[in-house]
C-alpha cells in the first residue's frame, strides 16, 4: 500500500510539472506573440515574418491544447454515462422485484406484470418495432403495475368487494406508476403505458377518459 502511494505521489508530481511547465512555455509563448504583433504594428519588417511564423505556432498549441481537453472531457463523460447506465440497470431490477412482492400480496396477480411484458413485446415485434423498442416495451410492461406498491393491501386482496372509496383509490396507482418510472432514461418514450394502461378505447378508463387514438400506443398495447 505504501509502494503504491509513493508511485501515485510521483506520478502525481510528475504530471503537475508537466502541466505547470506547459503553463509556463505557453505563457512565455503568447508573450512572444504579443510582441511580434506589436513588432508589425509599428511597421518593423524585418521580423515580421519570424514573428508572424510564432503566432501560427502559438495558435496551432493552443488548437491542440483545446482537443485535448475536449478528448479528457469526452472520456470523463463516457464514464459517466457507463455509470449512470448500470445504476439504472440495478434501479429497475429492484423495481421489478418490488412488483413481484406486490403481486404476492394478490395470488391472482402472481405473475400479471411478467405476462404483460412478454406480450407487449411481441405485439410491438409483430407490429415492427425496432430491437431496442420492443425491449423498451417488454420492461414498460413488467413495471406498469409498479404504482401497486402505494395501495393499501386491504384494498388490493379485497378488490371483489371494493366500493366507490377504494376505487377512487386504487386508481391512483397508474400515475403514482408513471412518477416512480419517470427517472429511467432507457424507457423514457415508453413511460405512458405505466399512466394509461387503464384507458379504454371507448373512453370509459381512467385517469384521463381518454378514448382510440387518443391512448398512446405503447398504453393501447
Amino acid at each position: 500500500m505504501a509502494t503504491v502511494t509513493e508511485e501515485n505521489g510521483r506520478s502525481s508530481i510528475l504530471v503537475g510539472g508537466c502541466w505547470s511547465r506547459w503553463h509556463s512555455f505557453s505563457a512565455v509563448l503568447l508573450a512572444v506573440a504579443v510582441c511580434g504583433t506589436i513588432v508589425v504594428s509599428h511597421g518593423w519588417q524585418v521580423t515580421s515574418l519570424v514573428m508572424g511564423g510564432v503566432v501560427v505556432v502559438v495558435v496551432g498549441l493552443m488548437l491542440l491544447r483545446i482537443h485535448w481537453s475536449l478528448n479528457a472531457l469526452s472520456n470523463h463523460s463516457e464514464g459517466l454515462s457507463e455509470s449512470a447506465a448500470l445504476a439504472e440497470e440495478h434501479y429497475i431490477d429492484v423495481l421489478l422485484r418490488i412488483v413481484r412482492s406486490v403481486e404476492a400480496r394478490d395470488q391472482y396477480s402472481i405473475g400479471h406484470s411478467e405476462r404483460v411484458g412478454k406480450l407487449a413485446g411481441k405485439m410491438a415485434e409483430h407490429l415492427g418495432f425496432s430491437d431496442d423498442e420492443v425491449c423498451q416495451l417488454g420492461i414498460a410492461g413488467e413495471l406498469h403495475d409498479i404504482g401497486m406498491v402505494a395501495i393499501p393491501e386491504h384494498i388490493v386482496v379485497g378488490k371483489a368487494k371494493m366500493g366507490p372509496q377504494g376505487f377512487r383509490t386504487i386508481k391512483t396507482h397508474s400515475q403514482i406508476g408513471y412518477d416512480v418510472l419517470m427517472p429511467l432514461q432507457s424507457i423514457s418514450g415508453v413511460l405512458d403505458v405505466a399512466r394509461y394502461h387503464h384507458e379504454r378505447m371507448n373512453g370509459t378508463g381512467y385517469p384521463q377518459g381518454l378514448r382510440g387514438e387518443e391512448i398512446p400506443l405503447c398504453a393501447r398495447i
